[in-house]
């Protein structure tokens, strides 16, 4: 067989398999809108809420302090200490001696742990820090946490560090000849993973089995969906993603196909060319608005936060310090927030008024950009390419929205401050 005849062949085993693959999912889509109205697939609570880095260990200190609200005592500590010390005898143990959780536990450094569960009299403790949008470290950040653990309890101690998939602190936080050296007292802790049975999300699943409360278990539903939404990427309540899988294991040829695809780098290739159409949209739209638009290398924002914004919006007149901005707080394209920057706090006071803006520092007042925060799962993506009505992609739609809404919101400020722009 020829090599031009081989790609006809394997292009169309690809069209085959696509479109098996999509009649399955165009099932999924029909039941959803089927019972959407019973069911509000979608809705959830906590993205009205939209929690950040510290509202998540807020959140999980909450309901691992047995003396909170949720009325269930120690049902959900229990389950915690059985998964990490995997000792059902230290668990009981330690549940029959006096109990206190806090959030931003100050070490003797003056360094905030997002969480210490203390039991007894510094008998044993439990410190707990929260990676869960894989912010970078700050130097030797773990290990003077575990030095400090260590110094308070005696050497009886255990620091679990969370992040998205059980990645291990960067180097310069804590070396690996150092963790080597805490032995058992140091453990990473996945919020998703899928080597693992233990990770933040299962952990809240045997919550919501052993919880008594309704409403409680309400809560902990939608903090179990949010947790899937930002950590298993393009999964929902309805499990898409599970489908997928074994659409691809179904038999050989799947499996042989599925598995170009994956190798291929599909996903990065096509995710750099939609910012390519992306970046050509912004443009047009720039100038029919008579905006001056710089774009950044969204790529590098994977890798390395350096606080380079992705797209800015700026008019001729305007000062270099005053423009529109959209950037991510974190690597890995996690919390994507939006905001107007100026050099004047009298103007970004009255901005953030006027704006209802969340937020605002020395340099720029901002909310998340809650339809859109995190663009390491599939839905901004997707909505790139979703056109509304009218023909024109939801995303861009949306985001012209917004910065036509601040530009009007900043000209009005600056009339209302007679503060230039």
């Amino acid at each position: 067989m020829s090599e031009e005849e081989e790609k006809i062949r394997l292009e169309r085993k690809l069209e085959s398999f696509f479109h098996g693959l999509n009649a399955g999912l165009k099932v999924f889509s029909e039941v959803r809108e089927a019972y959407n109205e019973s069911m509000a697939f979608e809705f959830n609570s906590l993205n009205f809420l939209r929690p950040n880095e510290n509202k998540i260990s807020e959140i999980i200190a909450f309901f691992l302090d047995p003396h909170e609200v949720h009325g269930q005592k120690n049902s959900f500590l229990r389950i915690f200490l059985n998964t990490v010390l995997a000792d059902p005898n230290k668990t009981e143990i330690l549940l029959s001696k006096t109990i206190s959780v806090k959030t931003q536990d100050y070490t003797d450094k003056g360094r905030p742990i997002d969480i210490v569960i203390q039991f007894g009299d510094n008998d044993y403790l439990i410190g707990i820090e929260n990676k869960v949008w894989n912010a970078p470290d700050q130097s030797e950040q773990v290990y003077d946490y575990a030095v400090y653990l260590k110094k308070r309890s005696n050497g009886k101690y255990l620091l679990l560090y969370l992040s998205p998939r059980g990645e291990n602190p960067g180097e310069g936080s804590i070396t690996k000849a150092q963790i080597e050296e805490l032995g058992e007292s140091f453990k990473t802790f996945p919020f998703n993973s899928q080597d693992t049975q233990n990770s933040i999300i299962t952990l809240f699943r045997e919550f919501e089995k052993v919880c008594m409360a309704d409403n409680v278990r309400a809560f902990l539903k939608d903090f179990i969906k949010y947790l899937i939404t930002n950590f298993i990427p393009g999964e929902n309540i309805m499990g898409e993603n599970e489908f997928i899988t074994n659409f691809m294991l179904k038999n050989n040829e799947n499996m042989e196909l599925a598995l170009k695809i994956i190798y291929n780098d599909s996903e990065l290739k096509i995710k750099k060319i939609l910012f390519e159409r992306l970046k050509k949209e912004i443009e047009d739209f720039s100038n029919k608005n008579k905006l001056i638009s710089t774009i950044g290398d969204i790529d590098r924002l994977r890798y390395e936060k350096d606080g380079e914004d992705v797209f800015i919006f700026t008019k001729d007149g305007w000062n270099e310090k005053t423009y529109i901005f959209w950037t991510f707080e974190n690597t890995q394209l996690k919390n994507c927030y939006y905001g107007m920057c100026h050099d004047r706090q009298e103007f970004l006071t009255k901005m953030k008024e006027n704006y209802n803006f969340q937020c605002q520092c020395s340099v720029h007042c901002n909310s998340y950009y809650s339809e859109y925060q995190n663009w390491d799962c599939t839905q901004p993506w997707l909505d790139i390419i979703t056109l509304n009505e009218d023909g024109k992609s939801k995303f861009l739609t949306n985001l012209f929205d917004k910065v036509l809404a601040v530009l009007n919101c900043a000209e009005q400020t600056a009339k209302e401050t007679e503060i230039k722009l």
